[in-house]
């Protein structure tokens, strides 16, 4: 987490300006993203969870979700609310953007102030834990990211 002095909350839409090119913040996710040429590239980002199946691993057809093993109860993934606060620090290099969505599910995102091939266009960390597992169901997470009208040609 960031240390209270160095970072202030951010509750309003902004445009942070690299020298990449232009970052939409809307209030409270990143998302859009305006390159150099103009191309404006418009996404969304969501996190979500699925309830684990509860099997007894006595047989094949009665596997339980868990580590190496996707298996839902259901095709139909729980969201996450919105963030609540969202902190911005700005440093030489990056501008760094921290977000809580649960008390269990937080996600920084760096964004590099200058034209530099060593570093990433987006740098994403989301953090799950401790999974809250009270009413004794795992859950398996997603983070989805929607890109909406980009021309990518099937590739990604």
């Amino acid at each position: 987490m960031l240390h209270e002095n160095h970072s202030k909350i951010l509750k309003e839409a902004q445009i942070f300006e690299t020298q990449r090119g232009n970052y939409y913040f809307d209030g409270q996710q990143l998302s859009a993203f305006q390159s150099l040429d103009g191309t404006f590239y418009n996404f969304t980002q969501e996190y979500f969870y699925y309830i684990g199946h509860r099997g007894n691993n006595t047989e094949f057809d009665f596997r339980a979700s868990g580590a190496y093993i996707f298996r839902p109860e259901s095709s139909e993934p729980i969201r996450l609310q919105n963030p609540t606060e969202v902190r911005i620090e700005e440093g030489e290099f990056y501008i760094q953007l921290e977000m809580e969505f649960e008390s269990f599910a937080s996600q920084v995102l760096r964004i590099p102030k200058k034209l530099d091939d060593s570093l990433a266009d987006l740098e994403v960390e989301w953090m799950i834990g401790p999974i809250p597992i009270e009413n004794k169901n795992g859950k398996e997470f997603i983070h989805k990211v929607t890109m909406k009208d980009w021309d990518i040609q099937g590739e990604f």
